[in-house]
């Protein structure tokens, strides 16, 4: 049992399913594009790129510049559904060692509180650039409003009571070889 007073932020555990954002983006325009996770602030406090074979950023190191107090550790998976403009990315993720200030959600005086957005850039190394999506066919940023809660637990990764299981992610299909040649003869 945790008392009240207690912020441990080596501890601080957040888990959360189905944010689905309407982006006009496919699979295939997500690969290789930087996953930005902020505190409370709006700070960038995470990285990690969308691999390729799996649609997750795996791995999360600190953000380009960020000196502060959080270790963001942990994933985020990256589903997609839709065509054309009506694409949409559904991202579920378990990280650790977030914002406790993010218990509440997003402060809504910062912009990106409390945020997982995917990004315009394609390194964690340098400046991920802008939020990611199809600014022709959605004018305003869809990535304005998804964000994280998070709770203390003394158990790494262990949800809150009653809170939903989370799906399990998806393995790639593996690659098939190419069928053999027939050789059609004359």
């Amino acid at each position: 049992q945790l008392s009240p007073s207690r912020t441990v932020y080596s501890t601080s555990t957040i888990a959360f399913v189905g944010v689905e954002v309407v982006t006009g983006l496919t699979n295939f325009d997500i690969l290789g594009h930087a996953m930005v996770v902020h505190d409370s602030t709006g700070t960038r406090v995470a990285c990690g790129i969308i691999n390729p074979l799996e649609l997750v950023a795996p791995a999360l190191v600190p953000y380009y510049g960020y000196n502060g107090h959080l270790q963001v550790v942990g994933s985020v998976h990256v589903g997609t559904t839709g065509a054309l403009d009506s694409a949409k990315q559904s991202l579920h993720w378990i990280l650790q060692g977030v914002d406790v200030r993010c218990k509440d959600g997003a402060n809504m005086e910062y912009a990106s509180s409390c945020g997982i957005s995917i990004y315009e850039g394609r390194s964690c190394n340098s400046s991920a650039l802008g939020h990611y999506w199809n600014t022709t066919s959605h004018s305003e940023d869809p990535w304005s409003t998804p964000g994280y809660s998070s709770w203390v637990s003394s158990n790494s990764f262990l949800p809150p009571p009653n809170f939903p299981p989370l799906p399990m992610p998806q393995a790639p299909l593996p690659l098939m070889p190419p069928p053999p040649d027939k050789g059609l003869s004359a």
